[in-house]
């Protein structure tokens, strides 16, 4: 048995594949989110931006450099929460954490002012997209299980073929508005990393409650090369699986007109025969 059986409906393998990419789909998505949020090995690198100062005001820790995530802030091997967090709270839990560089950071003005800008560019610069498009795919594969147990059901009832196209139509939905969003979050979070990296601080000034005593000429900005891999990656894994299940229904005849309707006449209708 290949691919497709002969009634050209997509096979047991094509639909195995299908589930199987929500695996990595959702370890992209998580790695992607929790970046500079947790001290777990390797989350620390996951980042949208990293701030530092070359210049020769940089503190008693030259190597001072402030990862910023979509909620935390990290710096070394120090990962701290912090939407809604003030600049002296960050401060203090990085250099509370076993794996701060010095203590210096809570007086060094030069480090404060990194921080203050990360904050600034974290909560006006960086937007929630992926975290919607997250939402959006997790509510298309509960839809998709909520298919499943609904077309196992022994016996169909009067209803049941209605049932099924509002979920199939409803699964489609998620499924590529979630592909979708996730495609404009790569594609922001790429563009606002590379727009950082060529701009000495724009915007950040006194009405943003930023030090003044930091030199902007100095500032130096890098995106973070793995997070933009895992949202593109989180893009392309989504958009075969939305082209995969759209194939399935397609084949099936998910859409066709009778599938609201009952089935024609002398035959009987058997909403388990459809491959989802």
């Amino acid at each position: 048995m290949g691919l497709f059986s002969r009634s050209r409906t997509p096979g047991i393998h094509f639909r195995l594949i299908i589930y199987v990419l929500s695996i990595p789909i959702l370890i992209f998505y998580v790695l992607a989110i929790v970046g500079s949020v947790s001290n777990s090995p390797g989350i620390p690198n996951i980042f949208v931006a990293s701030l530092s100062d070359s210049g020769d005001n940089a503190g008693p820790d030259s190597g001072f450099t402030v990862h910023v995530g979509y909620f935390g802030l990290s710096q070394h091997l120090t990962c701290v929460a912090s939407i809604g967090a003030g600049v002296d709270h960050v401060i203090a839990s990085i250099a509370n954490d076993s794996n701060a560089t010095s203590s210096s950071i809570l007086t060094d003005s030069t480090n404060k002012a990194l921080i203050e800008i990360a904050l600034t560019i974290q909560s006006k610069t960086i937007y929630w997209v992926l975290i919607v498009a997250g939402l959006a795919l997790l509510l298309a594969f509960l839809v998709l299980l909520l298919l499943q147990l609904h077309l196992k059901r022994a016996q169909p009832k009067p209803n049941a073929a209605r049932k099924k196209l509002i979920f199939k139509r409803l699964l489609l939905t998620c499924a590529w508005v979630s592909t979708a969003l996730v495609f404009a979050a790569a594609l922001s979070t790429t563009q606002t990393a590379a727009n950082l990296r060529h701009t000495v601080a724009p915007g950040v000034n006194a009405d943003q409650h930023v030090s003044q005593s930091f030199v902007s000429d100095t500032l130096v900005i890098e995106p973070g090369v793995v997070l933009q891999t895992l949202q593109w990656l989180a893009f392309s894994f989504p958009l075969f699986f939305c082209t995969g299940v759209s194939s399935v229904f397609m084949s099936a005849g998910g859409g066709g007109p009778n599938v609201e309707g009952s089935a024609p006449v002398g035959m009987k209708q058997n909403i388990s025969s459809e491959p989802w």
